[in-house]
């Protein structure tokens, strides 16, 4: 009985070698409908982490400002100011503030770490550019609207250089909804962590700086107020 029964299981027919290979090619076309869904689906948690991440550094910035009586913290990219450190696209071999997360949340070197927890929220998570003389990413992707606490510097070279007078307390912003704090600078122009755009009319206006593009092609951008 035991013989038969192995007989009558091992006559049982398999898959043919054709229907093995449509099965494969039914498995290659689901999984190639499913990767752009994966992938659009990343980008778009990234795009959302990116947003909660600026968002937090600018509720941080809005304490600070609120701590010291209306007064926008120092936006020079030096020590002392909202954010120190040079991280970006320099001649040469990158600084060692291109991989030190401890400048961010010292207080001493960068002002707004005393309001900080965590250094992720410095780096949006698409960012996965590395400098060719590195080893891995920096440490930092976000950057601040030069206008707010910096002096602005429109011009050439001195004596002709020419300053825009810049806002040092938040009652100076003139339009609040329509000013930019924080956005992701692009790799190829991020170094300290102010965003210069020059000012000028029509053609004139210039960027000095450039925002990055990891979400699909944009950069998300917070504002000193919000309205949803």
């Amino acid at each position: 009985m035991l013989a038969l029964n192995q007989k009558k299981h091992n006559s049982q027919p398999g898959f043919t070698l054709i229907e093995l290979l449509v099965v494969i090619a039914i498995i290659a076309i689901l999984a190639g409908m499913l990767l752009p869904v994966l992938g659009k689906a990343k980008l778009k948690a990234q795009g959302i982490g990116c947003m909660n991440n600026t968002r937090q550094l600018t509720y941080a910035w809005l304490m600070s400002v609120d701590d010291n009586m209306g007064e926008l913290p120092r936006n020079d990219g030096k020590a002392g100011s909202w954010c120190a450190g040079i991280v970006g696209w320099e001649t040469g071999a990158p600084g060692p503030e291109y991989a030190d997360t401890s400048i961010l949340t010292d207080p001493e070197r960068s002002t707004i770490g005393a309001y900080v927890k965590d250094v992720a929220v410095f780096k949006c998570p698409a960012d996965k550019f590395v400098h060719p003389q590195a080893s891995k990413p920096s440490v930092r992707s976000v950057a601040m609207n030069a206008v707010l606490g910096n002096k602005v510097e429109i011009g050439s070279a001195e004596p002709n250089k020419i300053y825009l007078a810049s806002i040092n307390k938040l009652s100076q912003i003139p339009k609040p909804v329509d000013t930019f704090v924080l956005l992701d600078e692009h790799p190829d122009s991020i170094n300290d962590a102010v965003f210069h755009v020059v000012p000028g009319l029509g053609t004139a206006g210039v960027w000095r700086d450039l925002p990055a593009s990891f979400h699909n092609g944009a950069a998300g951008f917070s504002f000193v107020r919000w309205t949803f």
